[in-house]
């Protein structure tokens, strides 16, 4: 069985119209806003610091709190405490 030009444009117009209207475009997410306290009264056992989640960009907060280590290059891959 032959296809003829007017077939074949039918097929080949009907999967770009369901491919095109069956994508979902995503919304990218808004960053969350942060606003750190300046660290004070720091001594050799304790400092004492915060801060303020002024908008959460949409998305819950799973999380709060503060990322700090002794050796001078904190990040949030470390164990976390949450006290």
């Amino acid at each position: 069985m032959k296809c003829n030009d007017k077939t074949l444009l039918i097929i080949l117009s009907s999967c770009i119209i369901s491919i095109i209207f069956s994508c979902e475009e995503k919304e990218e997410a808004e960053p969350s806003v942060v606003i750190t306290e300046k660290v004070t009264g720091i001594t050799t056992i304790s400092a004492i610091s915060g801060g303020n989640i002024i908008s959460d960009g949409g998305s819950p907060v799973t999380a709060r709190g503060i990322c700090w280590d002794t050796t001078g290059s904190p990040n949030v891959y470390f164990t976390t405490d949450c006290n």
